[in-house]
């Protein structure tokens, strides 16, 4: 009965280790969602570059009061921006990648773990139920061994 128990306790230490993993894969889901948020801001900046970039070539040198030069500097800070978003984005995108890989992993760890446990429950239960039959069966060797023992006596 000892086996029976320790086992039993095996069974519940992999089933809260399921639920750690579970609480990991939940953090990793919200962490991506906020990275996808994250790309989308940074996208919708690198439109707005654009446009104020096209903006720019359109106007005229002199529009606004603004001279060829400073219109040059304001595109070249425009730019470095630009490239510096584009960094950025690539930068979360290998995060991303990074954690989509994690979350694929921590996936196939539960589901092995979850099978695992499947398969030591099917166990336990084959095991009872062998443990039930061989108590019926020395039941009925010791029921057959007394009616013995009457008929010898007798």
């Amino acid at each position: 009965m000892g086996a029976v128990n320790r086992h039993l306790e095996e069974t519940k230490d992999k089933v809260g280790t399921d639920k750690e993993e579970q609480s990991n894969l939940q953090q990793f889901q919200d962490l991506i969602r906020r990275l996808r948020d994250d790309v989308n801001k940074v996208a919708n900046k690198k439109n707005q570059i654009l446009s104020k970039k096209e903006e720019l070539s359109l106007i005229a040198p002199r529009a606004n009061g603004k001279d060829l030069r400073t219109t040059e500097r304001e595109l070249n800070a425009k730019t470095e921006e630009k490239d510096s978003l584009m960094n950025a984005i690539s930068a979360l995108n290998k995060e991303s990648s990074d954690l989509n890989t994690s979350v694929s992993l921590a996936s196939d760890q539960a589901n092995k773990a979850e099978k695992i446990v499947r398969d030591k429950q099917e166990k336990y239960a084959q095991e009872q139920q062998a443990m039930t039959r061989k108590q019926e069966l020395n039941d009925t060797i010791t029921k057959s061994k007394e009616t013995e023992g009457k008929v010898r006596n007798s």
